[in-house]
């Protein structure tokens, strides 16, 4: 379709569908979300934030995939301290490391 629309059945959980110009690049997709996000998309393409309903799906789709990219980096430096704490060597008494501290 050449024209950009959203249009929301109203129902326990809503059908969002969200029709794009065609071009390249571009799916159509229709996505059911809860009558509080709905009312939420409504809401901010209705204040002027964003254009259309794609827009705030693209927008949280972005953010989404950001905190996935740092969800994966903070396991991997987990995994690495993991690593490093077994590559340390074997673990002491931790009575006795606390008492060689403060020795110092």
């Amino acid at each position: 379709m050449a024209s950009g629309y959203e249009s929301f059945i109203l129902e326990p959980v809503q059908l969002v569908r969200m029709s794009i110009m065609a071009q390249p690049g571009v799916e159509r997709i229709t996505v059911a979300i809860t009558q509080e996000m709905a009312h939420l998309v409504r809401d901010v393409v209705q204040s002027g934030q964003y254009a259309s309903a794609s827009e705030v799906v693209r927008d949280a789709l972005r953010l989404w995939m950001e905190h996935q990219k740092a969800r994966a980096r903070q396991v991997e430096e987990l995994r690495q301290r993991w690593q490093d704490g077994l590559e340390s060597g074997p673990a002491e008494e931790g009575t006795l490391v606390l008492a060689r501290l403060r020795k110092r």
